[in-house]
């Protein structure tokens, strides 16, 4: 199995504080292109996976889930995250906990695809402008050894602008 894939690219825009398609400019814009893990891990973490049978759900939800899962392209591979059940949670050491459970959960079919050795998602409780918020970090290991990063500050403040 190759371990090369080509995604469209989403790219965090700070300036609107959410997520966006990237365009590349020109003549004929068109989207540009990832072939890295950056998009992957970032649809991984804030794609709403189904909630399971067991999972308390935030007041008057359904159990969301992302369309995808109705065809995987390999079957029992999962996509998407349980983060957003914790949107009205308030932040707790059980809290943090969770979203290290979810978060790496998430990031488990990267490993099943072979994509990376190992994949987890660590999170930590941080005070930041005056107030407790929670801030996550990916690491992935590459099949070569190499390391992927990426740090995610204050998930809840982009929960709450996207729930």
């Amino acid at each position: 199995m190759s371990n090369l894939y080509t995604d469209m690219a989403l790219r965090y825009d700070a300036e609107r504080r959410r997520f966006d398609l990237s365009l590349i400019g020109g003549q004929m814009p068109s989207l540009q292109t990832d072939h890295g893990l950056e998009t992957a891990v970032t649809a991984s973490l804030f794609t709403d996976r189904r909630a399971r049978e067991d999972d308390a759900l935030p007041d008057g939800s359904d159990r969301r889930g992302f369309w995808g899962e109705a065809w995987p392209a390999v079957g029992g591979v999962r996509m998407g995250s349980r983060l957003w059940l914790l949107d009205r949670e308030i932040i707790t050491s059980e809290t943090v906990a969770r979203v290290r459970e979810y978060g790496t959960e998430a990031l488990q079919w990267l490993t099943q695809l072979g994509v990376a050795q190992s994949a987890t998602f660590d999170a930590v409780r941080d005070r930041a402008a005056g107030r407790w918020v929670i801030s996550g970090h990916a690491l992935i290991k590459r099949p070569a050894g190499q390391i992927f990063e990426r740090r995610f500050a204050d998930l809840w403040d982009w929960m709450d602008r996207n729930s």
